[in-house]
């Protein structure tokens, strides 16, 4: 397969990468895509569509993170195999009420929840997972230390004292998914109405 013809609405404030992603999934799970068929490579489909590479890369990393494509080294993008995969059956949408047209903007997104997907080092990321899934790690299936990986704290415990002067041992550091997580634990911790300082970046 050499080209995807996806219709792209420019009006839209769904990302390109978001509808190039569902159009192509929407195909796979009808069957309009059949299983172990070759997709066109992130450049040609961008060449194809006139559109940036790393939009395409966007959308193919998705799929692939979701089980729809995988990606085989030297050959290309394939179909994956997903009669296994849940379909749930569509429901029609509950009718929304109507809402004022307000349209905040900001120009910084300072939410816990924010990934600017736009900076994303998508290639970093995926090298870095194929590293880590290349050996049979049975270690990444357990439940792990509760504070977070021991080598993994240590290594920040010499960082910290080399580039903050920071001293510091791995039993005093707790590793979370993300700020938000750990914010939530440190609530939890803290008596209330302590204050808090935080370092001015």
């Amino acid at each position: 397969m050499n080209d995807l013809i996806i219709p792209l609405d420019s009006g839209s404030r769904e990302p390109v990468y978001e509808q190039i992603y569902r159009y192509i999934k929407e195909e796979i799970r009808n069957g309009s895509l059949p299983f172990h068929g070759r997709l066109p490579s992130t450049r040609a489909l961008a060449r194809h569509m006139q559109i940036s590479r790393s939009t395409v890369d966007m959308a193919y990393a998705q799929l692939v993170a979701e089980g729809y494509l995988e990606s085989i080294p030297c050959k290309g993008y394939y179909v994956a195999q997903i009669e296994e995969l849940f379909v749930s059956p569509k429901q029609q949408p509950e009718p929304e009420q109507k809402q004022r047209n307000i349209k905040s903007k900001y120009a910084y997104d300072f939410s816990p929840r924010g990934i600017d997907l736009r900076s994303f080092p998508y290639n970093v990321w995926r090298r870095l997972t194929k590293n880590t899934l290349m050996d049979d790690k049975c270690e990444i299936f357990e439940m792990g230390d509760p504070k977070g990986d021991y080598s993994l704290r240590s290594i920040i415990c010499q960082y910290l004292h080399q580039a903050r002067g920071v001293n510091c041992i791995p039993e005093q550091m707790v590793i979370g998914a993300g700020n938000e997580y750990l914010l939530m634990r440190l609530s939890q911790l803290l008596p209330s109405g302590c204050q808090i300082a935080m370092e001015n970046l």
